[in-house]
């Protein structure tokens, strides 16, 4: 049946809205496997760089992990497992131990007195994105495919992972902060344009830096929790990266670390990619549209009669 003008146009307005929320339902199988595995890739990648910018890059101050760095064989052991990771071969098993190996380094900074905005968070995040790799396993575009060794994936628990860890650390340890910052702006007598905020990214040469500044707030407080609840997870995950990129052009620029930064574009870049996942609300609204596109979907003439 031959669509008309106007029947395509709505039919394309469909696919871009409901492309937007996440809904992979409305792609054809090959498109929605290649989101998948794209963002698969993005998450090794981008993880395997980050790794290199904390361990390679001795540029910054709170480039290390307690117990981690200072070590040269835990260090050869972490870097040797994130290259594993990178290449896509024993990618489970690598991710799991650096997930593990991260997920203490941030415990035991808490311990010895750590500020939590700093090396704990940062390695809180490296355990979020490699337990994400652990449980959705590489994907196609991996040496473990190329050599038929792909274990099966559980792709949602992992996307459940990596939306919950990036969207409730943002607002936890970043977003509280910035809703104080407002808050406090308010209560203050000066204009809103002297912020030393928006005197930060004026600093940097971006333009409208008290517009950029509210941005940046929304993007630290309202996007995780889109993030959080998976929904409108592409249109959120796609907002949160690229603010989260200019945080990271911001800290080169002031010559702060950006490693933290850096790790939430990639868990950002990933959701962007790969979607929410079954377990959240588009995946929700995937399954009640299915099901009523199979009611409206007429029978056929023999089973009629």
């Amino acid at each position: 049946m031959r669509l008309t003008r106007y029947g395509r146009f709505h039919r394309m307005y469909d696919i871009a809205a409901i492309f937007a929320s996440g809904h992979p339902i409305v792609m054809a199988r090959s498109d929605q496997s290649l989101s998948m595995n794209a963002g698969l890739l993005v998450l090794r990648i981008g993880s395997g760089i980050a790794l290199a910018m904390l361990f390679a890059w001795g540029r910054f101050p709170y480039a290390s992990v307690v117990g981690i760095s200072g070590h040269s064989w835990a260090v050869g052991l972490v870097g040797v497992c994130g290259v594993l990771t990178l290449c896509g071969f024993a990618t489970r098993s690598a991710a799991g131990f650096l997930a593990v190996s991260m997920a203490w380094g941030a415990a035991w900074g808490m311990h010895v007195g750590q500020r939590p905005l700093e090396e704990p968070i940062r390695a809180a995040m490296f355990a979020v994105l490699y337990t994400a790799l652990a449980l959705t396993g590489p994907g196609t575009l991996s040496l473990e495919s190329l050599m038929s060794r792909s274990a099966p994936a559980r792709l949602d628990a992992g996307l459940l992972v990596l939306r919950l860890g990036a969207g409730l650390s943002l607002l936890g340890c970043f977003g509280i902060t910035k809703i104080g910052w407002v808050i406090a702006l308010l209560q203050s007598p000066a204009p809103l344009s002297r912020s030393g905020f928006a005197q930060l990214i004026r600093s940097v040469g971006f333009p409208a830096p008290l517009l950029l500044a509210c941005c940046a707030v929304l993007n630290e407080t309202v996007t995780p929790l889109f993030v959080i609840s998976g929904f409108l997870t592409r249109v959120a995950a796609t907002i949160g990266a690229l603010g989260m990129a200019g945080a990271m052009y911001t800290s080169l620029r002031i010559g702060e670390e950006p490693v933290r930064a850096a790790l939430y574009v990639v868990a950002f870049a990933t959701l962007a990619l790969t979607g929410a996942g079954q377990y959240s609300a588009d995946g929700i609204l995937e399954i009640k549209s299915a099901s009523d596109a199979s009611l409206a979907t007429p029978l056929p003439l023999e089973a009629r009669e």
